[in-house]
């Protein structure tokens, strides 16, 4: 049985970073931890938050905002073996438990610690910490373990520290010295508690691959008085009264430089004035003054009691219960909420399916800024990276493809690397569109599964500019097709959203055994409609049609334009709204937004025809609640993800017999189908829904039906679980 621990989370008007430290809590690998929440005099939201959970875990109240005095409160509620704490910015990797708990099998360890990033999630903030008797700190990124140990002595001048962030102890070790000194209202807390352990003969140790990342959020009791007086208390407690030789305001100074710096450059930027500065500077010397009489007035610390009793332990069940975790890695370049195409979309879907299936899941996904960062959201590990061009690659450097497609790919194949010096990665998954995964197929150490959605090779009937432009289709299609047949050919397996996307694939790339390593099950969605917040109702007789796509050849928005003007006119209460980008060129070389407007300048039904533009998530919902009937008359789709939706929400939906469409719409049940191109059969499917409000509601309670029935997320997942394990079980072998 592994050492029970107590994990003490000390917040304080942090209700906007709190909750994703606490969900992070749920997917952690180790099977026995509770959750001790403290929260201080907080005047936000945090009390509302801590209400959900009050069931799960155990919250405990500060009534000063002092965070030792909120960790002792942390001490206090904890039964577990060890205590760990984590600020309540702090997002703990999966293993980060079972790695810091490790090093506690010595009997004489009474801390440890581990290594923290930055709020990028990339580069540390704090590896080892060496700090001193005078309250300073150098952080360094190595150091043997043999001379970690030799500063492991009672009364060494210098000794390894641990970042509050990333701490754990001994909860006997702690008892013994009291738990924190409340004099610390914050800073050097940690450290003074550090040096008092060694100071008892306790061993400290840090454990690299403890994993934290540090998402830095502002403190409000970061003032310069308290570090001041801190540090003065900190000095006189742990060097003074050692027996250490120093002058207290001597000593402190390089520390006292180091904020007036700080000052210097903000009244230089102008975030202060000349009398705010002045003020700032009296701060300090006020603080090292009241930290000095605080050690001199106050012979005794204030520290915990020893005679503490906790309720009993509360274990807190996470998602990992099971022990049969994957570590997947999804690649998707448009992920939400900055981009949110139809594959960014469905691998959402995955992530958050996946892990609350108990996996660790990672998305590779571009950024959208010169920053590569990763973030816990929602369950799994967002990782945005930003390309580079690397000297090796594993792509052959004899494989032509567009240049920056190699360096994507190659990009993607390096963050993977990283992350495996993390965890074992087991699986890769990669859409075909721009062969996101290709450096990563060249690499056998993980199976790599291949996603099929819209190829280049379908993608050219609708791009007839790619052939016209002869360089084009030379430097930059034939080759990504070559590459799409590769990654066909050579994927350990293929997972297709949809029969018609794998028959059509097989026949445009000749490749034969697509269908013996395919497998194929539609995309899911978990369900949104109960969350969605609705405007009121129109007035009796109005009807609202809902398009979403962008505005292109493909998706058939001049098709569905040519039925509009004849709909408004013999519907006066019928409203058109276009949701989707309505820049594009058309496929004659107008925006179709642009010539629909210049065509019917003037008419008086164009007020009832509104064009939306790129809207976000939350705007995209709220339009499948408000509208009556949906519809998308595209030329093609590999799925259509924009059905799945509006069924969500219950709304009849109307599409065209092409591509995985007639998979999901049936019709004369949940919709109507039309042909592609058949602006006749689409003015009849519209007329017919737009004119009969039974025939809406009928058809639209069967598409939420339908959607419930084949279309939820569990079901996806129940699906892509059992294909991932296979080839995972398949690559052990």
């Amino acid at each position: 049985m592994k050492p029970s621990v107590s994990i003490v989370i000390n917040t304080l008007n942090r209700a906007f970073c709190l909750e994703t430290t606490l969900q992070a809590l749920f997917h952690l690998d180790y099977p026995n931890f509770e959750v001790i929440v403290v929260n201080g005099p907080s005047s936000d939201g945090t009390e509302a938050i801590l209400e959900r959970y009050k069931n799960v875990f155990k919250i405990e109240r500060c009534p000063e905002p002092n965070l030792s005095m909120s960790r002792n409160f942390g001490i206090a509620a904890a039964s577990g073996e060890i205590v760990a704490f984590i600020d309540d910015d702090g997002i703990p990797e999966p293993e980060w438990l079972d790695r810091l708990v490790a090093p506690y099998s010595d009997p004489a360890v009474g801390g440890v610690g581990g290594f923290v990033f930055d709020r990028s999630g990339v580069q540390f903030q704090t590896r080892y910490l060496l700090s001193n008797r005078l309250g300073y700190s150098e952080q360094v990124a190595e150091v043997p373990a043999e001379a970690l140990d030799r500063l492991n002595l009672p009364g060494s001048f210098v000794f390894p520290g641990l970042i509050g962030v990333n701490s754990s102890f001994r909860r006997q070790a702690l008892l013994e010295i009291g738990g924190f000194d409340e004099h610390f209202n914050y800073y050097l807390d940690e450290t003074d508690v550090c040096v008092r352990l060694i100071d008892k003969g306790w061993k400290l140790k840090v454990v690299p691959n403890a994993y934290v990342h540090h998402k830095a959020a502002p403190g409000g009791m970061r003032h310069l008085r308290f570090y001041a007086r801190s540090q003065a208390y900190f000095i006189m407690r742990n060097a003074v009264e050692k027996g250490v030789a120093c002058d207290v305001r001597q000593a402190i100074q390089p520390g006292l430089d180091l904020h007036r710096n700080s000052v210097a450059q903000a009244l230089k930027q102008g975030i202060v004035n000349d009398e705010q500065a002045a003020a700032l500077l009296r701060e300090l010397e006020e603080g090292m003054e009241a930290g000095i009489h605080a050690a001199k007035q106050t012979p005794v610390r204030k520290l915990l009691p020893a005679n503490v009793k906790p309720a009993p332990f509360k274990p807190v069940v996470s998602v990992k219960q099971s022990g049969k975790k994957m570590v997947i890695c999804l690649l998707s370049q448009d992920y939400p909420p900055t981009h949110n195409g139809g594959i960014g979309r469905w691998t959402r879907e995955m992530a958050l399916g996946l892990s609350q299936k108990g996996h660790d899941v990672h998305v590779i996904t571009r950024s959208a800024t010169d920053q590569h960062t990763v973030d816990f959201e929602e369950g799994a590990w967002v990782h945005r990276i930003v390309p580079l061009i690397y000297n090796q690659s594993p792509i052959p450097d004899n494989f032509k493809l567009p240049p920056f497609v190699r360096a994507y790919s190659t990009s993607i194949y390096y963050e993977v690397k990283r992350i495996e010096t993390h965890h074992k990665v087991d699986l890769v998954t990669s859409p075909i569109w721009d062969v996101e995964g290709l450096a990563c197929l060249f690499d056998r150490s993980w199976r790599t599964v291949l996603t099929l959605q819209t190829t280049y090779a379908l993608s050219a009937d609708n791009h007839h500019e790619w052939r016209e432009n002869g360089a084009f289709w030379k430097e930059h299609v034939e080759p990504m097709i070559a590459a799409e047949r590769y990654f066909l050919e050579k994927a350990d397996a293929i997972q297709s959203i949809s029969h018609a996307i794998l028959n059509l694939t097989e026949a445009s790339y000749g490749v034969s055994q697509i269908g013996a390593k395919a497998k194929v099950f539609p995309i899911g969605l978990g369900d949104l409609s109960a969350s969605t917040a609705r405007k009121p109702a129109q007035g009796s007789g109005a009807v609202t049609v809902l398009f979403v796509g962008r505005f292109e050849h493909r998706k058939g928005i001049d098709t569905l334009m040519e039925t509009i003007p004849a709909l408004c006119r013999e519907f006066p209460e019928v409203r058109f709204m276009l949701a989707g980008d309505d820049s594009l060129q058309g496929h004659r070389g107008t925006p179709y937004k642009k010539e629909f407007l210049g065509r019917f300048e003037g008419e008086e039904f164009l007020r009832r025809v509104e064009f939306l533009g790129r809207v976000d998530d939350e705007r995209l919902f709220q339009l499948y609640s408000e509208c009556d009937l949906f519809v998308a008359p595209s030329r093609f789709e590999s799925f259509g993800i924009i059905f799945l939706e509006a069924m969500m929400f219950g709304k009849p939906v109307i599409g065209c017999r092409a591509g995985g469409m007639p998979e999901i719409i049936e019709d004369g049940v949940s919709g109507r189908l039309v042909e592609p191109e058949d602006s006749k059969a689409l003015h009849h499917a519209l007329r017919e829904l737009i004119s009969d409000a039974e025939l809406r509601r009928r058809m639209g309670a069967a598409a939420r039906d339908c959607y419930q029935r084949r279309f939820s997320r569990e079901a996806m997942i129940a699906e892509l679980e059992k294909m991932y394990r296979e080839q995972v079980e398949l690559r052990r072998v």
